[in-house]
């Protein structure tokens, strides 16, 4: 059990999801404790929990969201006919995000956590959506994308006919050199295709972090990175 972690149950596009809650043991008055949104978040915290016994999440609230269905909310446009292995990618990411922003905010404001800066985060899918979020709001103090996948059809077409909504927003990526994998002749996951994105974002702030990892590899110390990123535009 990790200390000072509730678990709740909230509506989200008419389905029950989990929603983690991850509080400081203790609060002073007079600082910030930035809330980071995790997506997948019922997945770090059952796979990586251990990282919360490091006293850099002593700093900062961690709110870990259940998606319904990953592949249709994460997604920023349907593609689903483009091949089998995209047969769930039905473009919900708008859809989703305003839900995120309309419903989460108050029922955290109802778990008595103030209003601060609040950063969004995710893996893989997730931090495409983590990513495609400054293109929509400009909610978020901050986004940390780690291993965007930046292989999604049109994604590289999509950012260069689009204006970043979230110019103000601080940007964190981190991907590995050994990500890439060998599917219908594309090479997924890749350092270029994150730094293709970065180049077209008019963000003064922006952090790249590399490893030599694959996909999955890593993953406790990749998190404990952004973590500590967001702790360091906080503090």
């Amino acid at each position: 059990m990790i200390q000072g972690l509730t678990k709740k149950k909230l509506t989200m596009l008419n389905e029950q999801v989990d929603i983690y809650i991850f509080r400081p043991k203790e609060i002073q008055e007079d600082k910030i404790y930035p809330i980071v949104w995790v997506l997948d978040g019922d997945s770090i915290f059952n796979n990586l929990g251990q990282m919360f016994r490091d006293p850099l999440l002593q700093e900062m609230y961690v709110i870990g969201i259940q998606p319904s269905n990953r592949d249709a909310q994460y997604t920023p446009w349907d593609v689903s006919e483009l091949h089998d292995i995209y047969e769930n990618f039905t473009g919900q990411a708008s859809v989703y995000l305003n839900e995120l922003l309309q419903v989460l905010p108050p029922f955290l404001e109802e778990q008595q956590i103030p209003k601060v800066p609040t950063y969004l985060t995710g893996f893989s899918l997730a931090g495409l959506f983590s990513t495609y979020s400054l293109y929509q709001t400009d909610y978020f103090a901050g986004v940390g994308s780690l291993s965007g996948s930046f292989w999604y059809p049109n994604w590289l077409t999509f950012i260069n006919e689009h204006q970043v909504l979230n110019n103000q927003a601080q940007v964190y990526f981190s991907c590995g050199t050994r990500e890439w994998m060998e599917t219908s002749g594309e090479k997924l996951f890749t350092k270029d295709l994150t730094q293709a994105t970065i180049d077209t974002l008019p963000n003064r702030s922006v952090e790249l972090y590399i490893d030599e990892g694959g996909h999955t590899q890593y993953l406790m110390k990749r998190w404990m990175n952004v973590l500590q990123w967001i702790h360091n535009q906080t503090k």
